[in-house]
């Protein structure tokens, strides 16, 4: 099964190998765009498939930690800060990332300034202390492919995020800004030659993703507990059962009514 040959590898390792372009992240003073379209998958065994013929998979797993300013001022100018630390077979690594705000709205490409780290702990209490604060950490176990493709040197990465139902497809390239939309359209046809189509890309944030999904867990345990329930297309509401007391409302598209 997909799911098997897919998570094989990498679970009883405690070290790893870490993703990275060989294309460096700067150019003669120039930021490098990551030029990357992401795909939901459909059909995983047969993307699999096609993947495994033009290269070797390495099976990695990605713990991530978002930082970000107390109000939020980075994700409001549309940046990212990680830290990322990736087990794999061999060995661990562990990268700080800055990404800027996108150069190109229909993929959500960015410029990216990636440099490895030696002490992931040292780096955690740096950003802290540089008064930045954890937004959301989360895994994501994914099998790296890198292989040449219309002249380009391509990344196409498996991700499976023990969080979210389905299986995503990220390919990517390292190319100065204007060169962005040729590498686009390059990437748009390799992902055509591994069966993925238009209408199955997707530019939702993984960041995004899994925070709505540990509402709706919050919200259906609420529901679980108290039988709260929702009204219509409005928030989850639990109607005050003593005199006096407030009603409590909390977003959670998914939450239906809940008998007690």
């Amino acid at each position: 099964m997909f799911v098997g040959a897919f998570d094989a590898g990498w679970e009883g390792h405690e070290s790893a190998t870490y993703k990275m372009m060989r294309t460096p992240r700067f150019e003669r003073g120039r930021a490098v765009i990551e030029a990357e379209l992401k795909a939901c998958v459909h059909a995983p065994q047969e993307a699999l498939r096609r993947l495994d013929e033009r290269a070797e998979g390495r099976v990695e797993v990605y713990q991530d930690t978002y930082y970000d300013t107390v109000d939020g001022t980075l994700e409001a100018r549309d940046e990212e800060l990680r830290v990322r630390t990736v087990h794999g077979p061999e060995e661990t690594r562990t990268l700080l990332t800055y990404k800027g705000a996108r150069v190109d709205e229909e993929s959500g490409s960015k410029p990216e300034h990636e440099t490895r780290v030696e002490n992931a702990e040292a780096v955690h209490a740096t950003l802290r202390g540089l008064g930045y604060v954890p937004a959301i950490a989360f895994e994501k176990r994914c099998r790296n492919y890198s292989f040449q493709a219309r002249g380009r040197q391509m990344l196409a990465t498996l991700v499976r995020v023990p969080e979210l139902d389905g299986t995503f497809l990220e390919l990517e390239t390292q190319v100065e800004e204007k060169h962005v939309p040729a590498a686009l359209d390059d990437i748009r046809t390799v992902l055509a030659e591994l069966g993925i189509g238009p209408d199955d890309l997707t530019t939702e944030l993984y960041t995004a993703a899994v925070k709505a999904h540990r509402l709706n867990e919050t919200a259906r345990n609420l529901v679980r507990k108290c039988g709260y329930w929702r009204t219509g297309n409005g928030p989850v509401v639990r109607r005050a059962r003593q005199p006096g007391r407030h009603f409590l409302r909390i977003s959670a598209p998914e939450c239906r009514r809940t008998p007690r």
